[in-house]
């Protein structure tokens, strides 16, 4: 990845990826629901996520089929 992640950061990555691998292997549809603070560096979080799913990681070795939906709301 092209940037240092903080430990908090890094634990986050670590633990979607498990909980993406924990739905990829289970039978139907499936969500994960990621919710994190504003400043926590959760557009980071998710590229490296994305990456590791749709670029190549040692537990992706093909590109699995997804849709991604990103919602966003602005802090007023």
């Amino acid at each position: 990845m092209w940037i240092e992640f903080k430990n908090y950061q890094e634990k986050a990555i670590v633990k979607l990826k498990q909980e993406v691998n924990d739905l990829l292997d289970a039978e139907g549809n499936k969500i994960c629901i990621f919710k994190s603070p504003t400043g926590s560096g959760k557009t980071i979080i998710m590229a490296a996520l994305f990456e590791a799913i749709f670029f190549g990681d040692e537990r992706y070795p093909e590109q699995p089929e997804a849709i991604i939906v990103w919602l966003s709301d602005s802090p007023e």
